[in-house]
């Protein structure tokens, strides 16, 4: 019995840390090479180029143009301890700056919230966009013109939140790029977003002239 208590503590201090290791490790590694495919998905370049030695180096970020317009993916953290989170964001910059602000973010406890505070949203006419996505925006009538139906079609596999202020763009989602699927998703973002970035210039060419 003895013997057996003995071999258990062995077994929980030194193989089950030694697991752990190996585990983030490859998960690491894993995340690593899938930001490394996005990246040549898009024709995007890592940096820094070279992947950084050990598990507990930061992330690469992919920049570089899409469409014509500059492009930045890279993950960031927020808050500590239990409450520390890890997110994705993919950011495009439009080549005209403007004065249009906006927000879409998929309708759940966080919007609701939102609108016991006074927020209010915009509808587009579409139900099932409407009951999806929770919009918010300085100019209505323009982004709800804006939002097209083909555009509308292309917030279908989106999770996350797409904002535009600070004369950028971006698509923010909770996680890593850690599987296929979602580095997918990434792909299918820029287009989006870089269509938003498009609404974005048609905005500011107005202002422009008004």
């Amino acid at each position: 019995m003895k013997e057996l208590s003995i071999g258990m503590m062995v077994f929980f201090f030194a193989v089950v840390p030694v697991a752990m290791i190996w585990a983030v490790a490859k998960s690491t590694r894993r995340i690593r090479e899938n930001m490394a495919r996005l990246a040549a998905d898009l024709g995007l370049r890592l940096d820094p180029p070279e992947q950084p030695k050990g598990w507990l180096a930061p992330p690469q970020r992919a920049l570089g143009h899409v469409r014509g317009k500059a492009v930045l993916i890279h993950t960031y953290s927020t808050g500590s301890g239990k409450s520390r989170r890890t997110w994705t964001a993919l950011t495009v910059t439009p080549n005209l700056k403007g004065d249009l602000t906006f927000s879409l973010s998929r309708e759940g406890f966080g919007t609701r919230v939102l609108q016991l505070f006074g927020a209010k949203e915009i509808t587009v006419g579409n139900r099932e966009f409407d009951e999806a996505w929770f919009v918010q925006t300085n100019d209505p009538d323009f982004l709800r013109a804006a939002l097209l139906p083909e555009v509308q079609q292309k917030f279908r596999p989106f999770r996350g939140t797409f904002k535009l202020e600070n004369s950028a763009i971006s698509y923010v989602e909770e996680g890593v790029i850690q599987n296929d699927e979602r580095r997918l998703r990434y792909v299918q973002a820029a287009d989006l977003v870089c269509d938003l970035a498009d609404v974005a210039e048609v905005h500011a060419r107005h202002d422009d002239k008004g």
